[in-house]
């Protein structure tokens, strides 16, 4: 059982996986990681968070709560009560953690391939608080983000971080 710790001290697992393929007792996490935690409900996490010294728990509450999609039994009787309930029964692992866990927001948004994508997210749920990279493509395929060589350029090291134009007499 310590070959799988001594190879790779850093699993990547599903808590489902987890509980199935990792006995209890034998198994102790440094830290547990949870990525898009708005969709795991906390049953699901319990076992991983038992097992850990600490947790970090990532996602956004105003993104995919958890759903029934997924939950599946053999037993028709089980089947027939998950598909009455709401998929709002299930208690995202974050809305369960957010009163008694520390809350950093990201102030950075990169993923999206226009800017354009994420604005009305920003505007409407994040109070205009993220700061959105330019994308690296605009409106047909050329590259937004260019390099444009200045002659005799400066850049304002210390003060306003940018560059600073040359002012140069226009020909009369």
């Amino acid at each position: 059982p310590d070959v799988i710790r001594r190879l790779k001290p850093c699993l990547l697992m599903s808590p489902i996986s987890v509980a199935q393929f990792l006995a209890p007792h034998a198994w102790h996490f440094d830290a547990v990681i949870f990525d898009e935690a708005s969709q795991l409900c906390v049953e699901d996490a319990v076992g991983c968070l038992m097992r850990a010294t600490q947790a970090i728990v990532v996602g956004d509450p105003k993104q995919l709560a958890p759903t029934s999609f997924f939950k599946a039994s053999d037993d028709d009787e089980l089947w027939d009560e998950a598909d009455d309930l709401d998929d709002g029964d299930y208690t995202s692992l974050i809305d369960a953690g957010r009163a008694r866990w520390r809350e950093l927001c990201l102030r950075w948004h990169y993923r999206s391939r226009h800017h354009s994508l994420i604005n009305f997210s920003n505007d409407a749920f994040y109070n205009n608080d993220l700061i959105i990279f330019p994308s690296p493509q605009i409106h047909g395929g050329e590259l937004g983000v260019t390099f444009k060589f200045l002659t005799g350029g400066q850049y304002d090291r210390g003060k306003s971080a940018t560059n600073v134009s040359v002012r140069q007499s226009a020909p009369r």
